[in-house]
């Protein structure tokens, strides 16, 4: 009798201890890099701490399955060379980025969707086909097309830094998505020392769906994948930012 139990207990621990291995998620810590980008990312000035809706809603996402977020807010061209190798395990970019192709996997559920719109200064001068951006944006293919247009664009590290010219005079067209740009004109601080444009007309573009990348040189790829294609199989939310709601 006692030799059956002990066979019977020796089965059920060898079926049972591949399985919880199986199901078991070792802690993880992971670097999540965003490009400054209002309300979605923003750097404290004064703590350096990167903030904002994104940062919020991939700690609610990722923290529960014992991954540690550690986030930074860095300039695109620096940010897009950290997911290429690696330093950086996890970001948000829409899927056109050409600094991204074949370098990061893309979720299957979008994070979000942003509104792209081209804004003009109806104030006349010689800056006419001077557009506003950020250095290293290929805004889903619109910076090709304005370029054929004939505009010419002036570059800057940031977003903020680029509505600032735009509101600033030095260009009569903005490339911007619309939450950055409503988020700075509701900004007192961000505005401090620029000038107050008379007349503003915005062109909506197109509405660009965000998704959460993944880089494929991150020796936390396949964990990551496996995590957000469970995070998306759970939920019937349209978007990532949802999940909160």
């Amino acid at each position: 009798m006692e030799s059956t139990l002990l066979k019977v207990l020796f089965v059920v621990l060898v079926v049972f201890i591949p399985i919880h291995k199986a199901y078991t998620q070792e802690a993880i810590s992971i670097q999540f890099g965003l490009s400054g980008f209002k309300p979605y990312s923003t750097q404290d000035p004064e703590t350096g701490a990167c903030t904002g809706l994104a940062v919020d809603t991939t700690k609610y996402l990722l923290e529960s399955a014992q991954v540690t977020v550690n986030t930074a807010c860095v300039a695109p061209a620096r940010l897009f060379r950290s997911i290429s190798s690696g330093i950086i395990d996890l970001s948000i970019n829409v899927k056109s980025t050409k600094s991204l192709e074949n370098k990061v996997t893309f979720t299957k559920k979008p994070f979000d969707s942003l509104a792209l719109n081209f804004y003009t200064n109806e104030e006349r001068g010689n800056i006419e086909n001077k557009v506003a951006a950020i250095r290293g944006y290929d805004y889903n293919g619109y910076r090709a097309k304005l370029v054929a247009q004939g505009y010419e664009f002036i570059d800057v590290p940031n977003g903020v830094d680029a509505i600032r010219l735009f509101t600033n005079r030095r260009t009569q067209h903005l490339l911007s998505y619309g939450g950055p740009f409503a988020d700075y004109l509701e900004d007192k601080e961000a505005k401090k020392g620029t000038l107050e444009p008379i007349k503003i007309t915005r062109e909506l573009l197109t509405n660009i769906p965000t998704h959460y990348a993944i880089s494929k040189a991150s020796r936390n790829h396949d964990v990551l994948v496996e995590m957000f294609d469970k995070i998306d199989s759970e939920s019937d939310s349209e978007y990532h930012l949802d999940h909160r709601n």
